[in-house]
């Protein structure tokens, strides 16, 4: 006698939640690229995009500064 044997799995399902870690400049304490207050996410790093609006203030880089990329708008 031939015997079938069906095994059910459990599936697991996730989800992948991708943050993209971005943080804007504002300008709106001073020109100082290392003040927290003169981002929209704080002061970027390594992982982080910034980028860098039309505003009245712009960023002065007068320490070592990092991000993961960046973008300057025209104008």
């Amino acid at each position: 006698m031939k015997k079938t044997i069906t095994i059910l799995g459990s599936v697991l399902i996730s989800t992948l939640t991708i943050i993209k870690a971005q943080t804007t400049w504002t300008g709106t304490v001073s020109t100082a690229w290392d003040n927290a207050l003169n981002w929209s996410g704080g002061i970027p790093g390594a992982g982080t995009d910034a980028v860098i609006p039309v505003v009245g203030t712009y960023p002065n880089i007068v320490v070592a500064g990092t991000c993961k990329s960046m973008s300057v708008n025209a104008g």
